[in-house]
This record gives structure tokens, sequence and C-alpha cells, in this order.
């Protein structure tokens, strides 16, 4: 079950991060606006999946 989760939630980091970097090229192509959020909200995720994945390793290791 850990390992299922562990396994989604990096999945969804490196999809958020593939995010940010579409942002960037969107950015620096002068797509208006789409860079930008692309960024903020793959950080935002991509951050918060990986904590995840990290908390779950560190329950697992504790158990």
């Amino acid at each position: 079950m850990k390992k299922n989760m562990a396994l989604i939630f990096t999945t969804i980091s490196v999809v958020s991060m593939i995010g940010v970097i579409a942002g960037y090229l969107l950015d620096a192509l002068g797509v208006c606006g789409a860079g930008f959020y692309l960024i903020g909200i793959g950080e935002v995720v991509c951050v918060a999946s990986a904590s995840v994945v990290v908390t779950i390793g560190i329950l697992s290791y504790l158990e």
C-alpha cells in the first residue's frame, strides 16, 4: 500500500515538474500568462508530492 502511494505521488511530482519546464518554455516564447500559471501550480504540486513521498519513507523506516 505504501509503495503504491509513494509511486503515485512520485509520478505526480514528475508530471508537475514537466509542467514547470513547459511553463518556462512558454514563458520564454512569450505566451501571455500561460507559462506563469504552469510554473506556479507545478512547483506547488511538485513540492507537496515530494514531501508526501519523503514522509512515507520516514514512516516506513520508523516501523
